[in-house]
């Protein structure tokens, strides 16, 4: 911040200047009409009375300081205005080392207070009124800063923490203590291109947000440079290992873009190194992170297919999954089950019995919905393919919970499942549906053979038919004039019975017994029948 000619903007008109110098209404007093855009920001430093301000913005092409000042006119009215400086264009394959350079500048208290001299000239040298600078925060303050030696339990615990995509917040008894910590954070953190710090007199929503009044801190830093913890010890220690894990892909992703964020990585391995010493993370930990952020970490455990089978991970999995309150989370994770075909144990389970008693169609179509043409032609083998899905081994663990789901129903049940998806499902539909039908219909044979087939209406039958490859619609039109055949015979023995019964009534004194004995066995072979 020495003087414009020092850090130029690259691809920006000669006049062009690289700080602005704002009011506290955000009014620009000094820079270019661009630097307009930074009016809200400027508001907002002088708000919390900012005293240290540094953004990298998510690209790493833009950093921007600021500060705001307390000055006085020369009639000795005391004022406030923001200082704001911004380095753009900094070109991707020189952006490590630009930026490196560029923090460079606050490397220890000595070059903090050149930016602050800087910053004094600059304002001191402002056209449209006279200012003198008097301080950030006190009178004098930005002359009188002192180093104070930060303990490196700290810097872990907050670069953790900002790996995990998670905000700090840190209370200060002084602007020494503040800018000592930033001093070291910014050391720390300068491989990342994205992160935002704040000194300020009050709580800003900047990553790392240090301040003079900070209701429930992470931890608070005295005079001295001791600091006192206000985290769980649990999520201390968590944070503080997490530090410890490289940083392999310093790009920054946005939280609604494709790719994960950039914290999923190094939480994902830091989980999977605690597995290894048989420990998985609490509810503490897990509450850390949003529904959204569960299903990336629940995404990024999957993805690792060879741990899988990790007892621990399993039960990472689950708890994570039973930290999921949000439907429209848990449909996300269903997506990353199904599509990574990884069968858990009560997921699938809750995600069958969902299809059936909320009639999801996102959660039917999962299971259904076959939008590839090359699986639709895969498809067309009819029952044979059916078949042989129920055989596949990967299959298995998914088909094991279907059955688990299904004990869970009554016969009824079974039988309204079964023609609602007899109804919705589509002729070619994806293995996991194919599995789903057949593992039902499987499970109502066990229970009275075909009989189910007479509750299905032709359509259905029909359907059916075409999924499985099937003869549904003949039996059921066999099994319908059978059980017309027998309902006629019932009729004709009925009736011959009740006759004979009437017969014996009248006529057994006058019988002999041997005629009785006769009677009774005919009796006898009639109900054999109806049984």
């Amino acid at each position: 911040m020495k003087n414009s000619a020092s850090n130029p903007l690259e691809g920006t008109p000669k006049d062009f200047a690289p700080y602005g110098i704002y009011n506290s209404t955000g009014q620009l007093l000094k820079g270019n009409i661009l630097f307009g855009q930074y009016t809200e920001l400027a508001t907002q430093l002088d708000t919390k009375r900012s005293a240290f301000y540094l953004k990298s913005n998510e690209n790493g092409n833009e950093v921007i300081l600021g500060c705001s000042l307390s000055v006085k006119t020369d009639n000795g009215r005391e004022e406030r205005i923001v200082f704001i400086q911004v380095y753009k264009n900094l070109h991707s394959q020189n952006r490590v080392n630009s930026d490196i350079q560029l923090l460079k500048q606050f490397s220890d208290i000595q070059s903090l207070k050149q930016l602050y001299e800087g910053v004094e000239s600059e304002v001191e040298r402002l056209d449209l009124k006279k200012y003198r600078l008097v301080g950030l925060w006190d009178e004098k303050d930005f002359r009188n800063i002192s180093e104070i030696q930060i303990n490196d339990d700290v810097l872990e615990y907050t670069a953790g923490k900002i790996l995990a995509g998670r905000k700090v917040s840190v209370k200060v008894s002084d602007l020494s203590s503040g800018l000592s910590l930033i001093i070291r954070l910014i050391e720390r953190l300068r491989y990342r291109y994205t992160f935002s710090v704040d000194v300020s007199q009050y709580p800003s929503e900047t990553e790392v947000s240090i301040s003079l009044m900070k209701p429930n801190p992470d931890f608070e830093i005295e005079e001295n440079g001791k600091y006192r913890k206000s985290a769980e010890s649990e999520l201390w220690d968590f944070y503080k290992d997490l530090s410890k894990e490289p940083l392999k892909d310093k790009t920054s992703h946005s939280k609604g873009s494709q790719t994960q964020p950039d914290f999923i990585s190094p939480v994902v391995n830091k989980i999977l190194s605690d597995s290894l010493h048989y420990r998985s993370p609490s509810d503490l930990v897990l509450n850390e992170f949003d529904d959204n952020e569960k299903v990336e970490l629940f995404q990024g455990l999957v993805k690792k297919p060879a741990d899988i089978s990790n007892s621990i991970i399993k039960k990472v999995l689950l708890d994570i999954y039973n930290k999921i309150e949000s439907p429209e989370c848990k449909k996300d994770l269903y997506k990353v089950l199904i599509s990574n075909n990884v069968y858990i144990e009560g997921p699938i389970k809750d995600l069958i019995i969902g299809i059936y008693t909320e009639h999801d169609e996102d959660l039917f179509n999962l299971l259904f919905s076959n939008t590839s043409l090359e699986k639709s032609s895969q498809n067309n083998l009819g029952g044979r393919r059916a078949q042989n899905s129920l055989k596949n081994s990967k299959y298995k663990s998914f088909k094991e919970e279907i059955k688990k789901a299904l004990e869970l129903f009554e016969y009824s049940d079974k039988i309204s499942f079964l023609k609602f998806i007899a109804a919705e499902a589509p002729p070619k539909p994806k293995d996991e549906g194919r599995i789903l039908l057949g593992t039902l219909i499987e499970d109502l044979v066990s229970i009275k053979k075909n009989d189910f087939v007479l509750k299905l209406s032709e359509e259905e039958a029909e359907n059916l038919d075409q999924i499985q490859g099937t003869d549904y619609l003949k039996t059921k039109k066999t099994l319908k004039q059978g059980k017309k055949s027998r309902n006629i015979k019932i009729i004709f023995y009925t009736s011959a019975l009740v006759i004979i019964i009437i017969t014996a009534s009248y006529f057994y004194i006058y019988l002999a017994p041997s005629l009785f004995l006769y009677l009774e066995k005919a009796f006898d072979y009639l109900l054999s029948i109806f049984s």
